[in-house]
């Protein structure tokens, strides 16, 4: 049973500061316990997609500790129950872990779309139903010639977006940076990629954008940088992509979002052992009824 949501972290944050996610607090309820965030674990959470049909919410996670060389894996958990299902193994070959930041997910008719680096990957959703809980599952790559940060899917079309943040203008980190780009691939009849896939589409996004997700009416970016900077989340309408309608402030550190129905699934890397001290750490995802945001 979900239940409304607390997100401030134990250290007891100015009132101020609550109030700037007043927003959110009001919309949103407790979802799953993000995996891998337990006592020594080190997993980072990232990319989120939903699979209906399975009523599954998949997790990627990379693994945060420095100099690691531990495989990145995704987290397949129920949402009727809210319990973990299994997690596996990514591997870029039968021997060869994958070890990038796994940055976004996205799920089409047959198959979960994982971004990492500058290549985007495959697995069968049958393969997933197929594996066993702490799995070795391989991966199929298709290189692209931009940075491949996160993802989603919508009527036949895998779109992949590039983060971009003021390091890649010559400034700090988490300042300001030039837009991003978002890239549409038409999947074919086959929910499939071409062997050497070329973007149909493209358009550019704000600067810092962590998590895409799209509705009938939404187009919603999660913007984040920054264990000490709120993130937001961006709405535009679905008929017009370059009109923002509305931010909504979050705590920060947002990633992954997708879509169901109108509530908006919303993972934050923030309780990841790696960002220890953040103050807002939050381990659960978040459902956000958009509905009462009042867009």
């Amino acid at each position: 049973m979900l239940v409304c949501g607390t997100f401030l972290g134990t250290g007891g944050k100015p009132a101020a500061a609550a109030d700037s996610y007043n927003a959110f607090r009001n919309a949103s309820v407790k979802g799953p316990l993000i995996a891998g965030l337990g006592e020594g674990n080190t997993w980072v959470p990232q990319g989120l997609a939903l699979v209906p049909s399975k009523d599954w919410v998949i997790t990627s996670h990379y693994r945060g500790q420095e100099n690691s060389w531990q495989v990145s894996g995704i987290v397949i958990t129920s949402t009727t129950t809210n319990k973990r299902i299994k997690t596996l193994y990514l591997y870029d070959n039968p021997i060869i872990p994958h070890m990038g930041n796994v940055g976004g997910l996205a799920v089409s008719k047959n198959h979960l779309w994982i971004v990492s680096g500058f290549t985007i990957y495959k697995i069968p959703l049958s393969t997933l139903s197929e594996k066993k809980d702490n799995s070795r599952v391989m991966m199929t790559g298709y290189e692209v010639n931009h940075k491949a940060s996160y993802a989603a899917y919508s009527d036949g079309v895998l779109w992949v977006g590039e983060y971009m943040d003021g390091k890649d203008s010559g400034k700090t980190t988490c300042d300001a940076g030039p837009n991003g780009r978002l890239y549409g691939y038409k999947l074919n009849s086959s929910d499939d990629l071409s062997a050497k896939p070329k973007a149909s589409y493209t358009r550019a996004t704000p600067d810092r954008i962590q998590g895409l997700a799209i509705s009938k009416d939404y187009i919603v970016y999660s913007q984040s940088c920054g264990r000490d900077v709120s993130s937001k989340l961006l709405f535009y309408p679905g008929s017009n992509p370059a009109k923002k309608l509305r931010s909504v402030t979050l705590p920060p550190m947002a990633e992954g979002i997708s879509f169901s129905g109108s509530v908006l699934y919303t993972l934050f890397e923030s309780g990841a052992s790696k960002y220890k001290g953040s103050p807002y750490p939050l381990k659960n995802i978040y459902l956000i009824n958009t509905k009462k945001l009042k867009i």
